[in-house]
């Protein structure tokens, strides 16, 4: 149940930080990354890729416009290369589900 509301909080989190942006939010050139530690496989990790479906319905984008990268690890610079990766690919918000990838986060952008 508690991974459920984190799920959903995640839902509303974004589609309010989203909507805050004001006008200027065209869904045909909106892009956002996600970076998974682990995969579907993974309840924690499928909690998160869940939500990120959900925000892709409710915002109608395209399985071009939300990219899910999974497999991602904590250690070395795979998480920092493939947040670079996300933002050089147009990705206008790039998140990851876990707190060891903030170190690599926090540099890559």
């Amino acid at each position: 149940m508690k991974k459920l509301i984190s799920a959903l909080l995640i839902v509303a989190l974004l589609l309010v930080g989203i909507t805050a942006c004001g006008p200027a939010t065209d869904t045909d050139e909106f892009k956002i990354g996600f970076i998974m530690l682990h995969d579907e496989n993974s309840t924690y990790d499928l909690n998160f890729i869940n939500a990120a479906k959900q925000v892709q319905e409710k915002l109608g984008l395209t399985d071009e416009q939300v990219i899910i990268v999974t497999g991602i690890p904590e250690e070395g610079d795979d998480c920092y290369n493939k947040a670079c990766e996300l933002a050089e690919d147009g990705c206008d918000i790039v998140f990851a589900d876990s707190f060891g990838h903030e170190d690599n986060m926090i540099l890559a952008a």
